[in-house]
This record gives structure tokens, sequence and C-alpha cells, in this order.
């Protein structure tokens, strides 16, 4: 990790080769990502942003945003060392997560209440490609398109915390819920029953 100054004269950071905002003007660039992403964020009361970076980008959405609850994910401990201290005040109780083991994110008080409500998830793309695998199963998570997404948005979004206990289709006649995916993965497919095959399938391309 290297710390050096951009053309305007700001403090940027460098991480394995790869800068993690303008060389040249980082704030002006911040703008231009909030700009970017401002559509998604209409309708929405939490944010999710995927990379903390050099900060830049997120101080620059909390100012313009002051009114959503923001949650940022970043897995790289020298980016938030670094944003904390260039931005102390702005970053001062804003929540930066690095978990992803589905057990943690169940327990954490700011998914909960993200979760709760109407939200959407915004990329950082150059703190993404530094843990791109780490960062998109987080993100196939948050947006409920895996199984262990699927359980979070069943336990925390409003009207379907009681959907765990309640029987959701039928199997050869067998009353079942959504825990039957369990122990499904892709080779074992091929193993049920046509009938069966084409619900479980379809539920699958649902839940994606």
């Amino acid at each position: 990790m290297e710390e050096i100054y951009a053309k305007s004269g700001n403090r940027i950071l460098k991480v394995e080769e790869r800068y993690l905002c303008s060389r040249v003007d980082p704030i002006t660039e911040a703008r231009r990502w909030v700009d970017r992403v401002r559509h998604h964020v209409t309708g929405s009361q939490g944010v999710i942003i995927l990379g903390l970076g050099a900060g830049y980008h997120i101080v620059d959405f909390c100012r313009q945003f002051p009114n959503k609850k923001v949650l940022v994910f970043e897995q790289n401990k020298g980016c938030r060392q670094f944003s904390e201290r260039l931005f102390p005040v702005e970053l001062f109780d804003l929540p930066v997560l690095s978990l992803t083991d589905f057990k943690e994110l169940e327990k954490d008080c700011h998914i909960q209440k993200i979760l709760s409500g109407r939200f959407c998830v915004l990329e950082h793309k150059p703190s993404m490609e530094l843990k791109p695998q780490w960062y998109e199963n987080l993100k196939e998570t948050l947006l409920g398109r895996s199984l262990n997404g699927l359980r979070l948005h069943l336990q925390f979004s409003r009207g379907f915390s009681g959907i765990q206990k309640k029987r959701l289709l039928w199997l050869n006649k067998n009353p079942v819920n959504w825990r039957i995916f369990d122990p499904l993965v892709d080779s074992q497919l091929t193993s049920i029953e046509d009938q069966d095959f084409y619900i479980v399938r379809t539920l699958r391309e649902l839940i994606k």
C-alpha cells in the first residue's frame, strides 16, 4: 500500500499497483461517481456501498444524501485506516464492515436496519477489483441471489419474517418449505424427478 499525492494536491491511495481514486483530481471524480449512481438511490431508504477505497466517493455521497442510511463494506484494512485518517469527522460514525459470513451478517444490527426497508447496492469498481470474488459473493448475498441471501431477506424483510415456517410448495404430494434447497447443488439437480426438477429450477432462477 502506498500513499501519494494527486495532481490536485489531495492525498490518494495505491494498493497492489491499483489506484483507488483519480491520480488527477479525486474530489471531482467522487462527484461524478455520485452523479452516476444517483438514479439508483431514488426511493431507497438505505444504501449499501461496496468499497471504501480512499473515501472520497463515500464522503461526497453522504454530503449529498445526508438522510440516507449508509453502510459500507471494505475488505482492506489499510483502506479503512487511510480513509479514517483523511476524513476523521465525516467517517466518524459511518459503519464500515468487512464480514461476509452469513451468521455474522445475520446478527449485525446495521444489516438488519438496511434490509428491513427499501435499499440499493452501489459498486465502487476500483475497490472491488482488489478482491473481486469476495465482493461478488457479498453482492449476491445482499441482493438475495444466493440461499444465504434469501434467508437474510426472509428474516428481515417486512411481511416475510414468518415464511420460514410456512409451506411453500408440494413435491410428490408432500408439503415442504424453502429449506429443501439446503442440500441441493448443481450436480444433484439432474437426479431429481422431472416434475420436481422444473419446479426447483424455476424457483432457483427466481431467487437469482
